[in-house]
């Protein structure tokens, strides 16, 4: 999981990943609200990260939700692989 957040030395709060296609994605706050945004190599925002209250679950626990935009970006996600915590 640590290559998901490699810290970008240009930007403050700003990680970057390469995906499984080969392309760089980036995870950076929004100015806006509390969300985690992620874009693509072209800087359009694919998908965002809500943080939410921590909920404990039989298979682990919640910190957020993870939003994805269909129509966004050039459609290369393919999938995400969810951490659970046991």
């Amino acid at each position: 999981m640590a290559d998901l957040v490699i810290p970008d030395p240009n930007v403050n709060g700003m990680r970057y990943f390469t995906g499984p296609d080969g392309a760089q994605y980036r995870w950076r706050p929004n100015p806006k609200n509390h969300d985690i945004l992620l874009q693509d190599g072209s800087g359009a925002v694919i998908a965002l990260f809500r943080p939410t209250r921590p909920t404990r679950y039989q298979i682990g626990d919640v910190y957020g939700e993870l939003h994805f935009f269909r129509s966004a970006g050039m459609g290369t996600v393919v999938r995400v692989l969810p951490r659970l915590s046991m």
